[in-house]
């Protein structure tokens, strides 16, 4: 319990620290790059009008996702937690808490090599989405990928933008040849 405090203690401080910190990286489609079990990861991806965040690790090694979200402006409208093994009995288990005022939540992950995630939506007037994300106690951004590019944040934690456009170049078609 004293390390979960002290957990969510350092998220709630790095998430205050980094309130200005927008990231460029397009976070739309699942990142192709995530392979269960391969390493431990976070994955963050936006797509059908939701958030999502999936973690896995190394199979058959224990590792602890800690990690909170922030809104600016508004509030979580809808939340799918049930990717969670949330069993208190059970030896690892997963944690989920949405604020009462609906504008932040907390999560803790154990997970041995499968996936662990949660899905959200957020009200129209949120502005922005504030990540912070732990692996073991640390931040690396080398273990966070965003969208289907699979990005790596610049920092973390990070923001981005509440609905996120695309920043993906669209085909230009094809040319209609003129006939002479």
């Amino acid at each position: 319990m004293v390390q979960r405090i002290i957990a969510i203690g350092v998220v709630a401080c790095l998430i205050a620290a980094s309130a200005g910190a927008a990231e460029t990286a397009d976070p739309n489609g699942k990142p192709k790059k995530f392979k269960l079990g391969k390493e431990s990861i976070y994955a963050v991806w936006y797509a059908d009008g939701a958030w999502h965040v999936e973690v896995t690790s190394v199979r058959g090694e224990a590792s602890k996702f800690q990690g909170s979200v922030k809104l600016e402006g508004g509030e979580f409208t809808e939340g799918n937690f049930e990717k969670l093994e949330m069993k208190p009995g059970k030896k690892l288990h997963d944690w989920v808490a949405v604020e009462r005022d609906k504008k932040s939540l907390r999560f803790i992950f154990d997970n041995t090599g499968n996936s662990d995630g949660l899905d959200f939506k957020v009200s129209d007037s949120t502005r922005t989405v504030t990540f912070g994300l732990l692996i073991g106690g640390k931040t690396p951004t080398e273990n966070v990928i965003i969208g289907a590019k699979g990005a790596h944040p610049a920092t973390n934690p990070f923001t981005m933008p509440a609905r996120p456009e695309s920043t993906e170049e669209k085909p230009a078609g094809k040319k209609k040849k003129a006939n002479d």
